[in-house]
């Protein structure tokens, strides 16, 4: 589907900035690129190597626990998560975790910038 027919159906305009589209198409571009062009080498790929130290980082020492039963569940399916989901802000600048009910529970999908269209931002 388009995302022009989105922008209709909510009555809105997506709020991103044509370079703000450009920068995260370059960085994804850095980030994912696995063939050697003629102005750079995969084997150096700035872009995934400081991403991977700093969710490597970020991580090192992160631990969530829960005493109940059902929320422990939920929290391992969440933490299963926390790595794509850092990973792919840092990437795409955001990133949002989706609660989906499943079974008796919860379990998580990520959203990437790239998939969201901002209509508005405030202060929050």
């Amino acid at each position: 589907m388009n995302i022009y027919r989105y922008e209709a159906a909510f009555g809105g305009a997506d709020k991103t900035t044509k370079a703000m589209r450009q920068a995260i198409e370059n960085w994804d571009t850095l980030y994912y690129q696995s063939n050697a062009t003629e102005k750079s080498d995969p084997c150096q790929r700035i872009g995934y190597t400081i991403v991977n130290k700093l969710v490597r980082s970020i991580f090192g020492e992160y631990k969530a626990e829960a005493r109940d039963k059902v929320v422990a569940r939920w929290m391992r399916s969440l933490d299963a998560k926390k790595h794509m989901a850092m990973q792919r802000m840092l990437v795409g600048g955001e990133c949002y975790i989706k609660p989906c009910i499943e079974g008796d529970g919860f379990a998580f999908t990520l959203i990437p910038r790239s998939n969201v269209l901002v209509f508005g931002r405030d202060a929050d």
